[in-house]
Parts: C-alpha cells; sequence; structure tokens
C-alpha cells in the first residue's frame, strides 16, 4: 500500500521521480510473491525471492510501455518518469533491456536450486519480442503501441501462470 500511495501522491510522487517503475515492480514481484510465501510458511527462502524478480521485471515492463502514449501529457505536468526522461526511441531500447533480464534471470532460476520445469514460464517470450519490437519500431504512434500494451500484459499474466505451473510439476 505505501508503493502505491508514493507512486503519484505528494511529497513523495515516486512516478515523478523517475523511481515509480522500480516501485511497481518491487511491489507487484518480490514484496507481493515474497510476502505471501512468508506469510504462509513463516521463511523465505532465497529462491522464492529470486522466482519473484522476473514477475516485477515484466510488470515494470507492463508499466513501461504504458507511459508511452502518455509521454507528451507527462511531460507537461512534469511527471518525469524514465519513459521522459530517456525520451521515446532510448526507453524502447531499455525496455528490450527489462524484458530481456526478465527472461534472462527466468533461465537461470534453475541455478538457485529451483526445479528446470520453471522453464515453462518462458512461453511468454514471443509475446514480449512482439511487445518491445512494437515499441523500437514505432515509439511515436500511440494506435500502435496499444497492442504493444496488450502483448506486455499477455506476457505478464502468462509467465507468472506457466512458472507457477512449473513449480508445481517441478514439485513432485
Amino acid at each position: 500500500m505505501l508503493a502505491a500511495w508514493c507512486y503519484n501522491a505528494p511529497p513523495i510522487q515516486l512516478a515523478h521521480r523517475g523511481l515509480g517503475e522500480a516501485a511497481v515492480g518491487l511491489a507487484y514481484g518480490p514484496v507481493i510473491c515474497c510476502g505471501t510465501y512468508l506469510v504462509q510458511r513463516r521463511s523465505l527462502p532465497l529462491q522464492i525471492f529470486m522466482l519473484s524478480i522476473p514477475l516485477g521485471l515484466l510488470i515494470a515492463g507492463f508499466l513501461w510501455v504504458n507511459q508511452f502514449p502518455d509521454y507528451e501529457g507527462d511531460s507537461l505536468v512534469g511527471k518525469r518518469n524514465l519513459v521522459v526522461r530517456l525520451g521515446k526511441v532510448r526507453a524502447g531500447y531499455a525496455m528490450g533491456g527489462i524484458v530481456a533480464a526478465a527472461f534472462l534471470l527466468q533461465l537461470l532460476l534453475p541455478v538457485f536450486k529451483l526445479p528446470h520445469t520453471v522453464w515453462l514460464g518462458l512461453i511468454a517470450l514471443p509475446l514480449s519480442i512482439l511487445a518491445v519490437r512494437r515499441v523500437c519500431m514505432a515509439p511515436n504512434h500511440t494506435a500502435r503501441i496499444i497492442s504493444a500494451q496488450r502483448w506486455m500484459l499477455e506476457c505478464f499474466v502468462v509467465e507468472s501462470i506457466a512458472t507457477s505451473i512449473g513449480m508445481l510439476i517441478g514439485m513432485k
């Protein structure tokens, strides 16, 4: 709740300072995932924390792409999120980096003693490629960005469900 409040509320206004993406990524990845596990199990293994990071990165990517259509309005009201700070072209490439980091970490999860079946989450990769490609090719065309928004949301949902299924399969 604190992250949600601080996202736009004065005096902190994380979204206006270029920290909103990180706050949302942390809140929807590690905080929710680890908090849920901690409440139920009264422990927090490193594996659970690592499992939550790709999820947080992908939701940050979804937030990121949603800022492209708002670029001009955000600039006018002084909302200096990272898309505004970087400009649309560089922000498109940065979004690619965020998504690449999420899936690279997904590949590395078995290093942290998670089952290889967590790789089921990689089935969301094509959706993210479509979204990043669209943003990089048409950063100034709001009508074309709408499909990228949908693809990133679908990517987040598919990755989380498929990774969860992978965990369930791997625990047998």
